[in-house]
């Protein structure tokens, strides 16, 4: 009856603790619910980190190959090239170039007769055949 005493009643007194545990309950459920939001913004934090390292790889192979790119737009529009391509892809010339024909390419000696590849039975030979027999025993 002590706590009779104190000025709570004895149905108040076995209500207390059972309010603070679930004070306590939901004060570590908060706590739990705020860590699990926590963990899930680091790992979408991370998963950006990672997306923004491979985005900028992709941006500087990007901008080497622009540069190649660059270079070679720069050596095309340069007159010694364009006359190089003219004359080696479209054959032209200049006016007051010699002209040299070059024999076709083929054999080094027309006169020499082809020899052809031999031909493979039209028919191919039966293994069951008699003659396949004699030939394979030796007689």
């Amino acid at each position: 009856m002590l706590l009779h005493t104190m000025g709570t009643s004895p149905s108040q007194a076995s209500r207390s603790p059972s309010r603070a545990r679930r004070a306590w309950l939901l004060v570590g459920g908060l706590a739990l619910f705020l860590l699990f939001g926590y963990l899930v913004r680091l790992a979408q934090l991370q998963d950006l980190r990672a997306e923004i390292a491979r985005q900028q790889q992709e941006l500087q192979a990007l901008r080497r190959q622009q540069a190649s790119l660059e270079e070679e737009r720069d050596l095309a529009s340069e007159p010694s090239t364009i006359e190089a391509l003219a004359r080696q892809v479209l054959d032209m010339i200049r006016p007051g170039d010699q002209i040299y024909p070059m024999p076709e390419e083929g054999p080094a000696h027309p006169t020499e007769p082809q020899v052809e590849a031999p031909q493979a039975p039209s028919e191919p030979t039966p293994l069951l055949s008699m003659e396949w027999w004699r030939n394979l025993l030796g007689e």
